[in-house]
This record gives structure tokens, sequence and C-alpha cells, in this order.
């Protein structure tokens, strides 16, 4: 069984909301994010999701609940941010933000 980080390390971070479109695999470069980003003057980012806290799967109403409330906190704060998802090798869809110039 693989650890935890080699699974995060392989897995797919997708940005998919609306015209914004990019995959995100940790340690390859991406120029088209990279463009994208210096276009929008933007030098900091986050993936994130608040399914599953600490790798531990919880419920379908659980993950809805949890990520409702990581938008709301974003949303509070101003940030910018574009829907995607994560998802990995036998590793269901997780809802998750692409939030810009978050320190």
């Amino acid at each position: 069984m693989e650890d935890l980080e080699t699974l995060y390390r392989r897995a797919v971070y997708v940005v998919d909301d609306g015209e914004v479109k990019f995959t995100i695999r940790l340690g390859q470069e991406n120029p088209e994010l990279s463009e994208y980003l210096a276009t929008l003057q933007v030098s900091t980012w986050a993936f994130m999701t608040a399914y599953n806290p600490h790798s531990q799967p919880a419920s379908p109403e659980q993950n809805t609940a949890r990520q409702t409330e990581l938008i709301r906190l974003i949303d509070q704060q101003g940030y910018k941010y574009f829907k995607g998802y994560g998802t990995g090798n036998n590793w269901p869809r997780e809802a998750s933000i692409f939030i810009l110039d978050i320190p």
C-alpha cells in the first residue's frame, strides 16, 4: 500500500470553472497555468478541499457541508477562486477550490 504522501503527489488537481481549465500535477511544470497567473499578476495560490479531513472518509453530507463552509469563509475573506476537483487512481473526485492571491 502506498503512503498518503505518494498518493497526494500522484493525484490530479483540476481547475474547471467555466472558461478557466487547468490540470495541476505536483512537481510538474505547467506553462499554461504560469502564463495565466502572470496575466492576472497572481503570485500565490492554493488548491483546497474540505472533503475527507485528515484523509479520513466522511459521508457525502458531511463533505458537502464542510465544502460549503469553506467556500463561505473564502467568500467572507474576499478571495477570488475557481471551482475544481482532486482525483487520483481509484480515488473519487473531491470538490475543491483554486484560490488566487492567498498567503
